[in-house]
């Protein structure tokens, strides 16, 4: 699984832009979530 820090070093590379970047990781957050909901 691709973690925040893989994105980012992708970015730093030039493999996917800041844009596409930042949507990877949005979209990453909110399956995390739903895999992982919040205890209560």
């Amino acid at each position: 699984m691709m973690e925040r820090d893989d994105i980012r070093a992708a970015d730093a590379t030039g493999l996917i832009d800041e844009k596409r970047a930042a949507s990877v990781i949005a979209l990453s957050d909110s399956r995390r979530d739903a895999r992982e909901p919040c205890r209560r």
